[in-house]
């Protein structure tokens, strides 16, 4: 039997034997380890809680994706593998076939079991089909701690029942049970619920933490220790913290936070939205930090010219990627501060937004000598700034020195507009013309979408413009005379409560579907939140995806046959 391609009947086989579930528990030891995935998905699908549990110890593999098979959290499916773990945690020996030491909880691993299952062609690695040498030296020694993975978001809300049976159990086995979490977002919680939680969690497994209190800075700063400990983080996110850069109590609370951040050992991508604390103190958050960052990010506040003082000659920032200023009013700064900082990141810059900021021409002129050294450049964002025609021009010749750039966003010049600050349709179609005849030169093309917050957007080094979220997905409006097709790429992601990013105004999917030349996707995934006979009335639109490469059918609400072939679940 192929491993990476097993044919029904090993399905089939699964199915089988979960039809006699003491049998099939019984045969565990001898169940090919190409098997096990298949029948622990039937007996997750099935609720064959004894079948779970039995498994548990037994697991061929280091890892079990667990999350990636719930469509939503499971208490009863969770009680089963923890019930397994605690088996395998009262054994004094590593059993001989059983390999597990991670739980993953996480909506990760569906590449697993589309291995296993043969959903895709994957081929898997040499440490998943190899035996393992058998380490004597467990033999002598207690099995090391389990780890559990999880993805935390905590709010004000209480706690999903999941959540509050697995924090139980792991408080009850915390010298043998390692609670992990990569990713951590604190919306708004009570400090005594948050203190609680997190003192369950092996803080130092965190990467990546965003924070967003409604609160005062006050309960940021009582938070910050919590923090402190996380000394693995890489991205830290800040997100409409309330506080005041006049208050004496908010200065000391700004000193306890940035005296924790100076642990952050690892921390490269730094998000602050909305900090109105940090107005004329920017520098104390920069001089705790200890590595340099990769990406920074500020938008939405008021800072003072010394903040961006400060920032420029933060030695900490010599090798930004992405720089984030949007919605920081620039109009009443120095030119030359714009200037000085992007001279200081040109060699490594690669995404710029500065939507939003107030830049003027005087500005644009200031830096744009700047802008133009950015060879690593690959997005540049200048919406909502009042910037004219001519100067447009200029930047557009500048940024063409720029090899890697291919997405610009722009505002429509200030020409564009009357008196009263209302877009001129007619004065802007005479200046998209003006645009074609620049592009005929060898310039890059501009379109004005009025959906797209009415704002110009073009892409370099192409004959059509690019709206990219990602890297892939197609669409194709033919709207422009005498250059060919207009060609509009960018990533669906349909959901059911909304459509993301521009296509939130769309009504419903085929509508979107309708708009697009579906002959262009490559990649198209259906995930569970559809019923199969939905996934039915779609069926046709598929089918003009002629160049699919790879399609990905996931978690379909509705059973393979009319009838359960296990029989009723589990009383339990």
């Amino acid at each position: 039997m192929s491993v990476h391609n097993p044919p029904r009947l090993a399905i089939l086989a699964a199915i089988g034997l979960l039809r006699d579930e003491p049998l099939a528990i019984s045969t565990l030891e001898f169940l090919p380890t190409e098997l096990y995935p298949l029948l622990f998905m039937a007996a997750v699908f099935g609720r064959r809680r004894e079948t779970l549990k039995a498994m548990v110890p037994a697991w061929p593999f280091a890892r079990l994706p667990l999350g990636s098979l719930m469509q939503k959290p499971h208490q009863g499916t969770l009680q089963a593998v923890l019930e397994g773990l605690d088996v395998l945690l009262a054994q004094k020996v590593h059993p001989r076939r059983g390999k597990l030491r991670v739980l993953d909880l996480r909506n990760t691993g569906q590449d697993f079991w589309n291995m296993w299952s043969g959903g895709k062609g994957h081929m898997p690695s040499s440490s998943q089909l190899v035996p393992v040498a058998e380490d004597m030296s467990r033999k002598r020694h207690p099995l090391t701690p389990l780890e559990v993975y999880i993805e935390l978001c905590l709010t004000k809300k209480p706690l999903e029942k999941f959540l509050t049976y697995l924090f139980r159990w792991v408080e009850q086995r915390k010298a043998s049970i390692h609670l992990c979490c990569k990713k951590m977002k604190i919306i708004s919680m009570s400090k005594e619920n948050m203190k609680t939680v997190l003192r369950m969690v092996k803080l130092d497994c965190v990467q990546m933490v965003k924070l967003s209190f409604t609160q005062k800075l006050s309960t940021l700063a009582q938070f910050a220790p919590l923090l402190g400990q996380m000394s693995n983080v890489q991205s830290l996110i800040l997100s409409r913290i309330r506080g005041s850069a006049v208050e004496e109590q908010d200065h000391q609370d700004l000193l306890q936070l940035t005296s924790q951040i100076l642990r952050l050992q690892n921390l490269r991508d730094l998000r602050m939205e909305a900090p109105f604390f940090l107005e004329g103190r920017l520098d104390q958050m920069l001089r705790c930090l200890k590595t340099p960052l990769d990406n920074i990010s500020i938008t939405n506040c008021l800072l003072t010219e010394s903040d961006l003082t400060h920032l420029s000659w933060c030695p900490k920032i010599c090798q930004l990627k992405g720089l984030n200023l949007s919605g920081v009013t620039l109009t009443d700064f120095n030119p030359k501060l714009l200037q000085v900082l992007l001279e200081k990141v040109a060699g490594t810059l690669e995404e710029l937004d500065l939507n939003l900021c107030g830049i003027t021409d005087i500005h644009l002129n200031g830096f744009l000598p700047a802008l133009s050294c950015c060879s690593q450049l690959r997005v540049l964002t200048m919406c909502g700034n009042l910037i004219s025609m001519a100067v447009l021009e200029r930047v557009l010749h500048h940024t063409d020195r720029l090899p890697d750039l291919n997405l610009e966003l722009y505002p429509a010049p200030r020409e564009s507009y009357s008196s009263l600050g209302v877009l001129h349709r007619e004065r802007f179609a005479q200046i998209k013309a003006k645009l074609r005849e620049v592009q005929t030169a060898g310039a890059r093309f501009m379109e004005y979408w009025p959906e797209f917050l009415e704002r110009v957007v073009w892409s370099q080094h192409s004959r059509g413009l690019t709206l990219r979220n990602g890297t892939s997905g197609g669409a194709e409006l033919k709207d422009t005379a005498g250059l060919g097709s207009l060609k509009v790429y960018t990533d669906l992601c349909l959901s059911k409560r909304t459509l993301d990013n521009f296509l939130s105004y769309l009504p419903s999917i085929t509508k979107v579907l309708n708009m697009v030349q579906l002959d262009c996707i490559q990649e198209v995934q259906v995930t569970w939140i559809w019923h199969l006979s939905i996934l039915a009335t779609f069926a046709p639109l598929l089918g003009q995806t002629s160049n699919v490469q790879k399609p990905r059918l996931s978690r379909i609400h509705s059973l393979p046959m009319p009838e359960d072939p296990l029989g009723p679940p589990s009383s339990n």
